[in-house]
């Protein structure tokens, strides 16, 4: 089984350890699950595109005023637990604001970086041929985009597993249609945040 871990902010790419706990649990899910075949795993990585495109306090001020309350509430929330992941070291206010809020806004704001995304992500696809995609976050967001937006993205084998997910957030999807996604061949189901 090919497997493509997408992640999501968070500069992730510069952690070389970012996914083995989730290599870890999705072969120990497997394996629970009975499958037998070992799980081969691709890392997706794009910080580089965000990283040369950075663009500071007037790209934040534009996403902001086109997500409204939406950004601004969790990212008041989510200052709060600032430093407090225990995969990676302190950020600075500086690196949380590129690396977290940076990306999100870069996402939502700049066409362009979308769709040199979408477009590494297609390769990454080509390359890997997974089975499963498992994106989580920002990750998310990236390969609904790339499924959606993307004429490339026939993937009638692959299964889209995302989680902490904003897909279904209203100011996120403003501006970004799903019908590629609405045809009988099609299953989205989202389990309850509780579960």
């Amino acid at each position: 089984m090919n497997i493509l871990l997408i992640h999501g902010i968070g500069h992730c790419d510069a952690d070389a350890d970012y996914y083995q706990p989730w290599r870890t649990a999705i072969a120990e899910g497997l394996r629970a699950a009975g499958a037998t075949a070992t799980p081969v795993f691709a890392e997706f990585t794009y910080d580089a595109l965000f990283a040369e495109r950075h663009a500071g306090p007037a790209l934040y001020a534009q996403a902001l005023s086109e997500l409204a309350g939406s950004v601004a509430l969790h990212a008041l929330h989510d200052a709060g637990r600032l430093g407090t992941d225990a995969t990676r070291a302190f950020e600075s206010p500086a690196d949380w604001m590129q690396w977290r809020l940076g990306m999100v806004a870069q996402f939502v704001v700049e066409g362009e970086l979308r769709r040199a995304l979408r477009a590494r992500l297609h390769l990454a696809i080509r390359r890997t041929t997974p089975d499963l995609i498992v994106a989580h976050s920002l990750g998310s967001l990236l390969a609904f985009d790339y499924l959606c937006n993307d004429s490339r993205a026939a993937l009638p084998a692959t299964t889209l597993l995302s989680f902490g997910s904003q897909i279904g957030n209203l100011f996120v999807r403003k501006d970004r249609k799903s019908t590629r996604l609405n045809s009988s061949h099609t299953d989205i189901s989202r389990m309850p945040s509780s579960a």
